[in-house]
């Protein structure tokens, strides 16, 4: 009786004793019924890690519990639980056995509680006192205190999926020894040598997890509901890893036809979210839009060909399957809801039989062509469509023909009883109607499939083992066709602005240059610099950073005077890029008069660092040097200095010429020259 409690409870118990969180929304509304339990998410998933500490007023939970009073734990983990809803299914010694069992096993936990081998300095203290840690070499210098005060804000931290203990953090009781998951550095060991694979994808890995094998005790495999939920968890975990792939290389997939863009720039359309598509979502994601696009044209060429399909027959999976009924009273104590990899798995041989059972033409006679789509239902189950075009003598020409192979009626309870039964029993089932709801134009498509993805364990199983969703014979080659400015665009530019510029659909800064030009010789400094800001604010200048760079030094020529004015050094030398950061200071000054700022235009921000590190006066005052005279003084010197005293020399103007580190002891008696050489270096 405790191991069916704890079996109906273990998502329950796994939450109790989880070190991360695990965010999704949670379909609940399918498990009212009295039908099998199935595990249904939809949206993101993402799990979470927050502080050791709860907040105030708050329980805690998660990792919060392996930290936070652990003389009172057994109550605490219980009450973590029923903090949201009361739960009198619970049993405490169940929570205590648990407990000593993961002390005893899970590596996590005992990095938390980690011991030094020497017992008599590291030991955990055995009662409640406060103590305090002096460190040493504590001086004279050294007595003050600093203390850092690190607020708890409540904020959660999202954990990695590549951190190798992604799964174990969030399912301690599938992995009770704190197993390591996957990793991307793990490597691929194949016997042939000719294969290019290095290493193993995530798939693979999560493909292998799940494998039962003869002689060896998997937990994961014995988890139950538990176990539906990682199947689910694994699964968009590894879509997420896929879609990250796919949104940090949008730079090879964001396309637009020609006369797309041209007729938006034509008609003053300077808005460029309206062009091109911002987030892109290929074909070949299996599951896209485009995906089931491309598949729905394809189904249409072969109607194209062979015309109106013949047939439509559906196929769906059921757990009193006889093969299921009996590969599970082998196993005692699961159900088919236990093992979502067995209900796949199976579906795929009887849907392989089935289509090869109907081209064989035994029942409907020889066939032409075929499509098949995989789906899966509301409660999670697998479910095939199939579309059969029979060859022109086998065709259904009346309803005679019709009738000889379907049946719309039920049948008669007292005639066909055991059909009567098969009937009701599988073959009726309640609504299939689906309400979407559209409230915002999407231009994130990665997002939007995110947001109308629903997975179930048996989908993910599907989809880990690589089972086909869609397949069709004969196959449709997909061909190009070519229209006058219909032609695809890659936008490999970093922004749509610098994309309409290389397709020359953008007129060029020629007139802003020449203004510029002529207002060099004929206005000062300041009145160019409000120039400049005057154009890039007014008028359609197509790169400002050109414009920029053109200029700068024309607009900076009186930045150096002032300085030398303001320090009161005649002598001061300023580098190039300490002139341009002041430059962008100034800049900067008379974009905020008109509300703007260098940032809105594309310029380049001034380092506020750098600025008052120019303004330090007494900074300046040490580096103020003649440096004509000590270029002169320097080279009387250094014909003045001896054998040795040159390559003392010559070695420490190297490594400071190339910039390497050195440290350098020049010894020898009075008067030999020590000072001379280093006034010299100096």
């Amino acid at each position: 009786k405790k191991s069916v409690l704890f079996r109906e409870n273990i998502r329950v118990y796994n939450s109790m004793f989880a070190f991360t969180s695990m965010g999704a929304k949670i379909d609940k509304s399918i498990n009212n019924g009295s039908s099998p339990y199935v595990f249904k998410i939809s949206g993101q998933v993402h799990h979470l890690m927050g502080s050791l500490l709860p907040l105030d007023g708050q329980c805690p939970k998660f990792a919060q519990l392996y930290i936070y009073d652990t003389h009172n734990e057994v109550l605490n983990r219980l009450d973590a639980v029923n903090c949201n809803q009361k739960n009198e299914k619970l049993d405490q010694n169940i929570v205590e056995g648990l407990i000593q069992m993961f002390d005893q096993t899970n590596e996590l936990i005992t990095l938390l509680g980690r011991q030094s081998n020497d017992s008599k300095q590291y030991e955990q203290p055995t009662c409640d006192e406060i103590g305090g840690l002096i460190v040493g070499d504590i001086g004279l210098f050294d007595s003050n205190r600093d203390i850092i005060i690190e607020f708890k804000s409540g904020e959660l931290k999202c954990v990695t999926k590549l951190n190798p203990k992604f799964m174990s953090l969030q399912y301690p009781l599938l992995f009770p020894f704190g197993e390591d998951g996957y990793t991307p550095d793990l490597k691929w060991h194949c016997t042939n040598y000719e294969s290019k694979r290095r290493r193993i994808p995530m798939r693979a890995f999560i493909a292998y997890q799940i494998q039962e094998r003869v002689f060896q005790f998997d937990t994961l495999l014995k988890g139950g509901r538990l176990f539906q939920q990682f199947l689910v968890d694994a699964y968009a975990t590894l879509e997420e890893d896929r879609l990250d792939y796919i949104r940090k290389n949008q730079k090879n997939l964001r396309s637009e036809v020609y006369k797309g863009i041209y007729d938006a720039i034509s008609k003053g359309d300077n808005d460029a979210n309206n062009i091109g598509q911002r987030v892109i979502l290929p074909s070949s994601y299996t599951g896209s839009a485009r995906y089931m696009l491309n598949n729905y044209q394809d189904a249409m060429a072969i109607c194209r060909q062979y015309g109106n399909p013949d047939l439509f027959i559906t196929f769906t999976c059921n757990v009193k399957w006889p093969e299921i009924v009996r590969e599970f009273n082998a196993k005692p104590g699961y159900k088919p809801e236990d093992r979502p990899d067995i209900v796949s798995r199976l579906f795929k041989i009887k849907l392989d039989d089935m289509i090869n059972y109907i081209k064989s033409g035994e029942p409907f006679g020889e066939i032409e062509a075929d499509v098949c789509t995989v789906e899966f239902r509301k409660r999670g189950l697998p479910h095939a469509h199939m579309l059969i075009w029979l060859k022109q003598n086998y065709k259904c020409y009346s309803a005679v023909d019709i009738d000889s192979i379907i049946s719309a009626e039920l049948p008669n309870k007292t005639v066909n009883y055991d059909l009567y039964n098969i009937v009701t029993q599988f073959m009726i089932h309640g609504s299939d109607r689906a309400r979407v709801v559209f409230q915002e134009n999407q231009q994130d498509e990665i997002l939007a499939y995110l947001n109308c993805r629903y997975i179930s364990p048996y989908e993910a199983v599907w989809r880990l083992f690589q089972y086909p969703i869609h397949f069709r014979k004969p196959s449709v080659e997909r061909l190009p066709i070519h229209l006058p400015l219909e032609q695809n665009i890659i936008f490999n530019e970093p922004s749509y602005q610098a994309a309409c510029k290389s397709l020359g659909l953008l007129g060029d800064d020629k007139e802003w240059i020449e203004a510029l030009a002529n207002a060099v010789n004929t206005t000062t400094c300041p009145q160019l610099r409000q120039l400049f800001v005057t154009i890039i604010l007014f008028c359609d200048v197509g790169n400002p950073q050109i414009l920029f760079n053109t200029y700068w030094q024309n607009m900076s020529e009186d930045i150096l005077y002032k300085l030398r004015q303001t320090f009161e050094m005649p002598n001061l030398i300023v580098s190039e890029s300490e002139l341009q950061n002041s430059l962008l200071f100034e800049l900067e000054q008379l974009f905020n008069v008109s509300s703007s700022s260098l940032k809105e235009h594309h310029l380049p921000m001034p380092d506020e660092y750098r600025m008052l590190e120019l303004r330090n006066k007494l900074l300046r005052e040490e580096l103020n040097y003649d440096y004509n005279n000590l270029e002169k003084e320097h080279s009387i010197l250094v014909t003045q200095l001896n054998k040795d005293q040159k390559d003392v020399y010559d070695c420490v103007v190297k490594t400071v010429e190339e910039k390497m580190p050195g440290l350098f002891f020049v010894h020898g008696h009075g008067g030999t020259g020590k000072t001379f050489l280093w006034h010299t270096i100096i």
